[in-house]
């Protein structure tokens, strides 16, 4: 499953803070889109693909595993 990593500005916050945040998501999100963090309504103004390298396949972890 791909997932994204968003950064997000509250649009209200309150004046202890805080003012900004990141979060983890499934979806992408667009700059300017609204999400819920929280602490109240947000707006997005970063998202990017978290890089998920795939290292070993299937086949090699079990070989490993027989090997122990």
């Amino acid at each position: 499953m791909q997932q994204y990593r968003v950064s997000y500005t509250y649009d209200n916050p309150h004046p202890a803070g805080p003012l900004k945040g990141k979060a983890v998501v499934n979806s992408k999100q667009e700059k300017g889109e609204g999400l819920y963090g929280p602490f109240g309504h947000a707006t997005v103004t970063a998202c990017s693909k978290i890089k998920q390298d795939v290292t070993r396949t299937y086949s090699e972890v079990c070989a490993d595993r027989l090997k122990r």
